[in-house]
């Protein structure tokens, strides 16, 4: 079985997708990017980038997959 879960950036997260059998893949995205996060901005947690390196380290360090989002900017189709 394969998961794909959004991620929360909360560290606690990572233990228990660990311990399951299946093929787990973490996605998320930061608060602010330069391509846009297809998130609303106050959903997103704050953390910084070294945060954020932190959390994908731990997650592969436990055999997840982590993938960070880039998502387009809206431009009213004129992309």
């Amino acid at each position: 079985m394969r998961l794909l879960v959004p991620t929360n950036w909360d560290e606690g997260l990572i233990a228990p997708l660990s311990k399951m059998e299946a093929d787990i893949q973490i996605y998320g995205v930061l608060p602010t990017s330069m391509t846009g996060s297809g998130g609303r901005g106050p959903d997103i947690p704050q953390l910084t980038k070294e945060q954020a390196g932190k959390y994908i380290k731990l997650a592969r360090s436990a055999g997840l997959t982590f993938d960070y989002l880039l998502n387009a900017p809206c431009m009213n189709n004129m992309e």
